[in-house]
């Protein structure tokens, strides 16, 4: 739909095609052959990213709620607007290289603009092999890291070690990771919350958004 006719106005959804960290866009940050710790906000409208980090491991020491107990290896870190990630990045051994921090979601997640080729046998059969070429080319790459090639001493802890970076008393879990509660765990009290995006009656496009019918600026 068309922009809203009531003030105050706003765009709930904005997809660009510029990647802008740390307000610099496809910026290049200069590191050494060791590990970084790297805490990191998605500050995008309604954009997903998946990152990969090329050679760079990858390894989860925190997210929106605490310090994992444990640090954990990833391929590709997915996060959705206002997510959060506390990141142990480690460039050893790759000393004089460029590391290209790449994204492959498409927009509106999951379904909407690739930044990337993607096979689809209906909407991309005129093309080889069903492969359509990206939709969103510019947001295929997000920033680069170059590795300095002198070597350096590294002190910090090695996610890749057992036993190191880790919580020195594990966190209290409240559910078992699928969806049900932990053992030992009830509920004290449920609370329901309605999230509800109201609609400007002309254009039919967002106009805000109340929590339990109530507006963020109201008393």
């Amino acid at each position: 739909p068309g922009n809203s006719t009531l003030h105050p106005f706003w765009i709930p959804e904005f997809f660009g095609d510029v990647a802008i960290v740390n307000g610099a866009p496809w910026p290049v940050l200069d590191v050494q052959p060791r590990r970084y710790r790297f805490r990191i906000i998605e500050g995008s409208n309604a954009r997903f990213y998946n990152l990969s980090f090329g050679a760079a491991k990858v390894y989860a020491i925190g997210s929106d709620g605490n310090y994992l107990n444990a640090p954990k290896l990833l391929s590709t870190v997915l996060m959705a607007p206002g997510e959060r990630y506390d990141l142990i990045i480690d460039f050893t051994g790759l000393g004089g290289q460029t590391i290209t921090v790449t994204n492959d979601a498409p927009t509106p997640y999951p379904g909407g603009l690739s930044p990337v080729p993607y096979t689809d046998p209906v909407a991309c059969a005129t093309f080889p092999l069903n492969t359509c070429p990206a939709d969103q080319p510019t947001m295929a790459s997000i920033m680069q890291f170059r590795v300095s090639a002198t070597p350096v001493t590294d002190t910090s802890c090695n996610p890749a070690v057992a036993g190191q970076c880790v919580r020195p008393k594990a966190m209290v879990a409240l559910t078992d990771g699928t969806g049900n509660l932990a053992a030992g765990v009830k509920i004290d009290k449920k609370r329901q919350l309605i999230l509800k995006e109201v609609a400007d009656p002309v254009t039919g496009s967002p106009v805000t958004v109340t929590l339990n019918n109530t507006a963020f600026n109201d008393a």
